[in-house]
């Protein structure tokens, strides 16, 4: 079995931290310029660190083609598609560490079990597609209000 996480997985990361500890400080207009230039490559690479993955792991976890890491080593830089998609993904990532209080495995073990109110699909398999994303963020606000299925 692949080795997933590594030794610099923080125990704790509350959702509230999570946009500091992502040096990511963009919202409103600002948000929605750094997306159409495009976000640095830096954003994939932090979000795995802070996780705990290994970044191939996070990759796999998310359908993230090698060749496409590889672009973004190069250039530096994601296309605005790319960006959107990555940064919908963090707003996940941070929603579900808000479900387990911070408790980084626990989130991501989470996004990794299938879900019976998603069809016993995995969460992390559906964080592919903007409606995906969106079926994972309402099954998330479902959990927070007590409602599960």
């Amino acid at each position: 079995m692949r080795q997933l996480e590594d030794t610099r997985k923080p125990k704790v990361l509350p959702a509230e931290t999570f946009w500091r500890e992502m040096a990511f400080y963009e919202s409103g207009p600002g948000l929605w310029k750094a997306i159409h230039v495009g976000l640095s490559a830096v954003f994939f690479f932090r979000m795995a660190t802070l996780l705990g993955l290994r970044e191939g792991a996070l990759a796999e976890m998310l359908s993230i083609k090698l060749s496409m890491r590889r672009r973004w080593s190069k250039s530096g830089q994601m296309s605005r598609t790319e960006s959107d998609l990555l940064y919908r993904i963090a707003e996940v990532f941070r929603d579900s560490l808000s479900l387990f209080e911070g408790d980084v495995s626990s989130a991501i073990m989470w996004l990794r079990t299938p879900a019976t109110a998603l069809n016993q699909i995995q969460p992390a398999a559906l964080l592919t597609t903007h409606v995906g994303i969106n079926l994972v963020k309402a099954h998330i606000g479902r959990i927070e209000h007590g409602v599960v299925g």
